[in-house]
């Protein structure tokens, strides 16, 4: 009995490791659910809400962050799939994200999704 007791306290003594702590996963996934694809975006702010949708879970304990491309320039880097941009130009753009590793090597791309800002103007006459 004294043995079986002591192999089990030295079992506890020993660090658990994850799959976390050994190796990524691969991501299967990264799309942008919003804006959507040829979507026109009313707002006079020119406020952007983005959505990702990524599978799996951005692994941020591997050091792996979010960057979205907004007409080919870097945003800010992020570790969340949900972000708001104010100020966006009125006209056409294009966005896509990419999930990065701590050494800047592109894991996973999206597509690329086009949308219209639309904001209102002093210019635009009522009838």
């Amino acid at each position: 009995m004294i043995r079986t007791f002591g192999l089990l306290l030295f079992c506890l003594a020993l660090p658990l490791t994850t799959r976390a702590d050994s190796e990524a996963v691969a991501y299967t996934s990264l799309a942008i659910t919003q804006p959507a694809a040829e979507e026109t975006i009313h707002d006079n702010t020119g406020t952007l809400v983005v959505e990702l949708r990524l599978v799996p879970a951005l692994q941020i304990e591997q050091g792996h962050r979010i960057k979205l491309l907004l007409d080919g320039s870097a945003m800010p880097i992020t570790e969340t799939t949900s972000l708001v941009f104010t100020e966006i130009d009125r006209g056409a753009h294009t966005l896509q994200a990419t999930v990065e590793d701590k050494s800047g090597v592109v894991l996973i791309k999206s597509e690329p999704v086009n949308f219209y800002m639309w904001r209102a103007s002093a210019l635009f006459r009522r009838h």
